[in-house]
């Protein structure tokens, strides 16, 4: 399993990328078996009857079930993200709402006003793994936002996106790959930049990439775009 960064000529780097590239690489690079992207939302408030807690949420797409292979303890993956209000809850978090009970097929709203639908529940991931998922709302409910679709360009470097390739694949090639899709997309300034997948093993030896991301001006960028698309997204739904 691997994530991708960026390097840029400082010799700084982070684990965002452009949002398209995933889309590209899956499309050109046969090596790969799975992909996903993963976005998060911080902490909305999350109300089940009289129940509300704040709760770290992301989106994410069925390829994320292909990449990580969390077992589902209630739903499947094939039918966790079919629609763009599902939701997919961590074992902890769906005690936390609704007891021991399946909740499958029962509602949530996010902030008051953004209504979802419980589609699965991941049986627990244990606490030392590097990716522990609590709430899970599909990326096609973001990609509904034209704001969010305007944003997620070439330019704005926002996206966490990681991939699992085939036994026996060449990094090396993978890389290179990756670097000549970058290089057809990028503009002039963003080609000194160097985008490469990274073994997932290495992600826990970083610093949080925010403070980096955001004095880099079109990754600075990508990050406001984002806050300001999943806050309208309470409007808008």
């Amino acid at each position: 399993m691997y994530y991708l960064k960026t390097k840029i000529p400082d010799g700084e780097s982070y684990s965002q990328t452009p949002y398209p590239l995933l889309g590209e690489i899956l499309k050109s690079c046969p090596e790969v078996e799975a992909g996903t992207h993963i976005q998060s939302w911080y902490y909305p408030w999350i109300k089940a009857g009289e129940k509300e807690f704040q709760e770290i949420t992301e989106f994410a797409d069925t390829g994320y079930f292909k990449v990580f292979a969390f077992p589902f303890k209630y739903g499947n993956a094939e039918t966790a993200f079919l629609d763009k209000s599902s939701v997919v809850l961590s074992e902890e978090t769906a005690e936390k709402f609704f007891g021991k009970t399946n909740p499958v097929g029962k509602t949530l709203a996010a902030d008051d006003s953004l209504q979802l639908t419980v589609t699965g529940v991941l049986y627990h991931v244990p606490t030392n793994s590097s990716v522990r998922p609590t709430i899970l709302l599909s990326t096609a409910l973001l990609e509904s936002s034209a704001g969010f679709l305007n944003g997620a360009n070439w330019y704005n470097t926002f996206a966490n996106n990681y991939v699992r390739l085939r036994k026996n694949s060449d990094l090396k090639k993978f890389n290179a790959k990756i670097d000549a899709i970058v290089k057809n997309n990028y503009d002039k300034d963003q080609k000194k930049n160097i985008v490469f997948a990274e073994p997932f093993k290495n992600i826990t030896q970083e610093n949080s990439a925010l403070p980096g991301v955001i004095i880099k001006g079109a990754a600075g960028a990508g990050v406001f775009i984002l806050l300001i698309i999943l806050v309208n997204l309470i409007n808008l739904n």
